[in-house]
């Protein structure tokens, strides 16, 4: 009966282990990215894209004008 109950008990310990290793347990991360399936992320890049590019140029004239 012992043998039983160590028996069980190293099976149960051992599938465990293997389930926690597999989620990485405490730093689990899908492999799917945050944004997958929301489309306001979608319609937010190309306007951050642009926001981006249109400061730096204005900011070069900028320092241009006061050099002068």
């Amino acid at each position: 009966m012992i043998k039983r109950i160590i028996g069980a008990l190293f099976a149960f310990i051992t599938i465990a282990v293997i389930v926690l290793v597999a989620i990485n347990f405490g730093n689990y991360k899908s492999l799917l990215p945050a944004d997958l399936f929301s489309a306001q992320s979608v319609e937010a890049a190309p306007a951050a894209e642009t926001a981006d590019v249109a400061p730096a140029d204005n900011a070069s004239e900028a320092a241009e004008e006061s050099a002068e």
